[in-house]
This record gives C-alpha cells, sequence and structure tokens, in this order.
C-alpha cells in the first residue's frame, strides 16, 4: 500500500493493531518525520509524552500526505510538538507561511531549505550556513564545494573576521597538539564547546517536569543547533583537507603549532 497520494483511513486501526515493525514498514516517510521530531530535542524542541511513541504520533498526527510536506508547528515560538500544535504542510503553505524562506533548486525541483533538509537528513541549520556562504544550490545540498583545498598544512578554518581568525590562530599556536593540523584542532575546539554548553544547560531545566523551559534554556539549545551545523561544515573541510594531503607532499619541518618547531627553524 502507497503512503502518499491517498488518505489512509486505517491509520488509526494499523497504529493499535501492527507492530512497531509492520508501522515503520508501512509508513516509511512518516516515521523519518517523527524521528527527526524527537532529534529536534538537541535544539530545545519539547516533545509532548502523548507523541513519544510512532504509534500514538501516526493515529494522532496523521500519516505524512507527500513527501514535499514535513512537520511544521503552527506557532514557530512555541517549542512544544504536541497534538493540536503541529500539522502537515507542504513546500507551497511554508513558502507562504515564511517571508524569509529559502529556495533551493536542484536538478529542476524547486523546494524550501527546510524540505531539502529533511529529504535529504540534514540540519536546516547547516544548508542555512553554507548557503550564507555564497555556495550554489547543488553545493548547499552536497556538502562539498567545487573549490579544492590548497596547502592543506597552512590552510585554516577560523573565521573570516580578522580579530577572530587571529585570536583562532593563536590559540592554536598555545593549545594544538604535535602534528595537529588547523581544522583537527578546531573541531576539537568546538567539541569543547559543545560539552560545556550540553553540562550549562543540564542544570537549567527538565523536560520532563512539564513546566514552561527557561529562555536561556532555549537560548543554548539554539547556540547548540549552531554548533552543530558548524561542525557539520568543518567535518566537510576536514575531508577536503585530507584530500589535499594526498597530493601536498608534506613540509619537513613542519610539526604543527609553532611552539613545536625547533629554535633554528624560526
Amino acid at each position: 500500500m502507497l503512503e502518499h497520494g491517498e488518505i489512509h483511513l486505517s491509520h488509526v486501526e494499523d497504529s493499535k493493531s501492527l507492530t512497531a515493525t509492520a508501522l515503520r514498514e508501512k509508513y516509511p516517510s512518516t516515521y523519518t518525520s517523527w524521528r527527526n521530531m524527537k532529534q529536534r530535542r538537541k535544539a530545545g524542541a519539547i516533545i509532548d509524552p502523548r507523541l513519544e511513541a510512532f504509534s500514538d504520533f501516526l493515529a494522532l498526527v496523521g500519516p505524512r500526505p507527500s513527501r514535499d510536506h514535513t512537520l511544521d508547528r503552527i506557532d514557530p515560538r512555541n517549542p512544544t510538538y504536541a497534538p493540536k500544535l503541529v500539522r502537515w504542510l507542504d513546500a507551497k503553505g511554508q513558502a507562504n507561511n515564511r517571508q524569509t524562506t529559502i529556495i533551493l533548486e536542484v536538478d529542476g525541483q524547486a523546494k524550501p531549505l527546510a524540505v531539502w533538509a529533511e529529504v535529504t537528513g540534514q540540519r536546516p541549520d547547516t544548508l542555512r550556513s553554507r548557503h550564507a556562504k555564497g555556495w550554489s544550490d547543488h553545493e548547499v545540498l552536497s556538502g562539498r564545494k567545487s573549490a579544492q583545498v590548497g596547502n592543506p598544512w597552512t590552510a585554516h578554518p577560523w573565521p573570516p573576521d580578522p580579530r577572530k581568525s587571529y585570536l583562532a590562530e593563536q590559540a592554536y599556536q598555545r593549545l594544538g597538539d604535535r602534528g595537529e593540523l588547523r581544522i583537527d584542532y578546531y573541531i576539537r575546539a568546538i567539541k569543547q564547546q559543545i560539552e560545556q554548553i550540553r553540562w550549562r544547560r543540564e542544570g537549567l531545566y527538565d523536560p520532563c517536569s512539564g513546566d514552561s523551559p527557561p529562555r536561556e534554556w532555549l537560548e543554548l539549545g539554539r547556540e547548540l543547533e549552531r554548533y552543530f551545523a558548524k561542525m557539520d561544515d568543518l567535518w566537510e573541510q576536514r575531508a577536503l583537507v585530507y584530500e589535499a594531503i594526498k597530493v601536498w607532499p608534506k613540509p619537513e619541518s613542519w610539526a604543527g603549532p609553532s611552539r613545536f618547531r625547533r629554535k633554528d627553524e624560526y
């Protein structure tokens, strides 16, 4: 039975009678949307207990009408996913609902960025970050820039802002490990930032309490999402750097941060 293109009058009965595996196989894209919804907890989303189980989600929200539909919170300011607070919205509805919607067109298919994110299994913030850097629509979705990395031994992933770039380079020279590339140091530093934010959030709010989350907890969730998107970009940059290493000879004197060089190399 097809999941899309027809009205499922039996989805409520299915939710009660079919096993979890059978439901997942019969409603695969609905299951994907449900799973993506639960992953949004990382960004501060609150999941109503009634939607925790996929069978309950299917019965209360209904099957995904088509692959152009995504799960949408009716009020974007409310971080809660709950019955009557969410809906299935198609690409046109999303475009009408958000004036700032980014439309990406690849292979003749134009869809809002949020739809492409769900179709490709990527974070929306990751795609927005690539788009903001001027990447083509195809590059945004593929995650790979057409241009190749130059010298991988001197290439850096620092922010474009001159002051931030300078501070990042100084931190690398002071804190980087022997033989550590700048991209690897930066990934390690961002991971530490993510762990610190997670630790701070844990003491602010218990999602199971039923209370409204404090503003700081939500803001930290958004900050986490930005860091996750940054990590996605950094891993992509790292792949390019290591591809370049295969064809770019390593300088004999290279040892990573400057403090590991011999004095006669300065």
